[in-house]
């Protein structure tokens, strides 16, 4: 019984129904099932019926992520706070044996505010040897959808890392408003909003050699949270010079003093939303 009274149900196509082992299909099921956490789109049961295989969803008022990304580009603050949320839910399903390892846009749902951040139709259980194989195929993939895959995930052979290059290419796409392709370039050349120092990040988290990456997600939230950190500082530093400018005593002193005040209570503004957050 959902906590709303609604659930989403999701059949699985004929061509993965026909391929799926019930056994698997349940054993499987029942790791996803075991996830609790805000950024998890929460599974209550998964089963089959002559063929047919089902898996009923907690109903989330919003909707993919790709579709908000067909409409326009998310701001810094947006995007950073939509990553850290797929990666607060990575986490968690790491810590548990849980890999997705077919993460792209449109099974991350947002609410309009984008303040909701649920994963959804993670595909991988941990198996009795404890090691992280095996899949749910939930959807059909298509081609764009490869361009999310890290190299070692489509040659079968994933680990936390390939769920880390697929958030870092849903990351990329929300900072750029561009789907990734064959080459990721860097976020900045594409949106001034985004500092170098996030280049970098984002750039090394879509690595094709994992080993570039970060080891984990927790790393990579901890570098993350250290940047935000110095743009927060950066922001603050900008404030004080405003504050100390000098303003002309006649004519248009008037005129300087609520421009600067405006633009002051703008930068304060943003300084609280990552302070929020």
């Amino acid at each position: 019984a959902a906590g709303t009274g609604m659930v989403m149900l999701k059949v699985l196509p004929p061509r993965a129904a026909a391929a799926a082992n019930p056994e698997r299909f349940e054993h499987e099921a029942a790791a996803i099932i075991a996830l609790s956490h805000p950024n998890v789109l929460t599974l209550y049961r998964a089963g089959h019926e002559e063929g047919t295989f089902y898996l009923a969803f907690d109903f989330v008022n919003g909707r993919p992520l790709e579709a908000v990304l067909k409409e326009r580009r998310l701001s810094l603050q947006e995007a950073i706070n939509v990553f850290k949320g797929i990666c607060r839910g990575l986490q968690h399903a790491h810590s548990r044996g849980v890999l997705h390892r077919d993460l792209t846009p449109r099974n991350v749902f947002v609410s309009d505010d984008l303040q909701t951040v649920k994963i959804a139709d993670f595909g991988l259980g941990r198996t009795e040897a404890g090691t992280l194989t095996g899949t749910i195929a939930t959807s059909e993939i298509t081609f764009s959808a490869l361009y999310y895959q890290a190299p070692e995930a489509m040659e079968g052979r994933a680990d936390v890392r390939s769920d880390l290059y697929s958030a870092g290419a849903i990351f990329h796409e929300m900072l750029t408003g561009r789907a990734p392709s064959h080459r990721f370039g860097l976020p900045s050349g594409v949106n001034s909003e985004v500092p170098s120092s996030l280049d970098m990040l984002v750039l090394r988290c879509v690595a094709r050699n994992p080993d570039e990456r970060p080891p984990t997600v927790t790393a990579l939230l901890t570098e993350l949270g250290g940047l935000e950190e110095d743009l927060r500082l950066r922001l603050l530093s900008e404030i004080r010079d405003f504050q100390t400018m000098h303003l002309p005593a006649q004519g248009g002193g008037k005129k300087m003093i609520w421009i600067v005040v405006a633009v002051l209570v703008v930068a304060l503004a943003v300084v609280a939303a990552l302070l929020l957050n």
